[in-house]
């Protein structure tokens, strides 16, 4: 019967017609477009086998395997990718991109409360988070005036908070009073005044991050009183007194410094310190990343 003829009249006796039925069952469809897309041919015998996944590249005899566990790691060795290090060199911008890049998911809801001009993130696409600018005294249209110590913000819901409050003291010597907001805020206080902030700022980021967010805490050394003070040590003590663990230091190493005196003396006594840190903190103590 031929694909033109009169459809067949539905009838016990047609339905049960043995020639009618062995004559649909003889036209075969063209296969061969689907043998292409299921077989493929295995990169190291040539033999075409069915994929387990649309990757899969090598059979599974045991030769060809170890054939793709080489090619994986002949891949592993050509990456291009640089790891990030703990040394940064470059300015705060750097760091903050390189730190970004590793630590930040698209999506999280990052807080930066000591955000100031806004240079920390000149090289961070913030659009890709939910990000919160915030400053005691807001230097930008849309940062919110807040102080790093009373964060409008609920408990648990934040992902990853930035903390950089001004770490130089100067009792005395007003270094501060025309940058950061340092008239308004912390000129002319003192080293221990300057921990004390450190110590309120971390204990209310504490409590505004997730169970598993990160705190990241901007600190430098220094001296006072003729002492050195090995402030990234306090505050590493602090963290620990808050639960949390201590993920990752950076250390950032500014060639460009410029040249600086002895200061009051006469004679130098201590090595001028021309790096910062950046800590990266924990809450809820140490976890596996995933």
């Amino acid at each position: 019967m031929s694909v033109t003829s009169k459809p067949v009249v539905t009838s016990p006796a047609n339905v049960t017609s043995k020639s009618v039925v062995t004559r649909r069952r003889v036209a075969k469809p063209d296969l061969s477009h689907v043998t292409n897309d299921l077989f493929v041919t295995c990169k190291r015998c040539g033999r075409a086998f069915v994929p387990g996944n649309g990757s899969q590249r090598y059979c599974t005899d045991s030769s060809c395997r170890q054939g793709r566990a080489a090619e994986r790691k002949r891949q592993s060795r050509n990456r291009k990718t640089v790891p990030v290090t703990t040394v940064i060199d470059g300015k705060n911008e750097d760091l903050i991109a390189t730190v970004a890049s590793l630590y930040l998911v698209d999506g999280d809801t990052v807080a930066d409360v000591t955000y100031s001009s806004g240079r920390f993130w000149r090289k961070v696409k913030t659009e890709n988070y939910r990000f919160l600018a915030s400053d005691m005294i807001p230097m930008r249209p849309g940062v919110i005036a807040a102080d790093f110590r009373h964060l409008p913000y609920r408990d648990g819901s934040v992902d990853a908070l930035v903390f950089d409050p001004p770490y130089i003291h100067s009792p005395g010597k007003g270094m501060l009073k025309d940058r950061y907001n340092g008239r308004a805020t912390t000129d002319m206080i003192t080293y221990a005044d300057i921990m004390r902030l450190y110590e309120d700022g971390m204990t209310e980021a504490n409590r505004v991050l997730r169970d598993g967010g990160q705190l990241w805490v901007k600190c430098k050394d220094s001296l006072a009183s003729e002492k050195q003070r090995w402030s990234h040590i306090t505050i590493f003590g602090m963290a620990q007194e808050l639960g949390m663990y201590p993920r990752d230091l950076f250390l950032l190493i500014d060639a460009t410094s410029p040249t600086v005196t002895t200061g009051r003396w006469a004679r130098q006594l201590h090595a001028r310190k021309v790096h910062s840190y950046l800590w990266i903190f924990e809450t809820g103590g140490y976890r596996r990343r995933t």
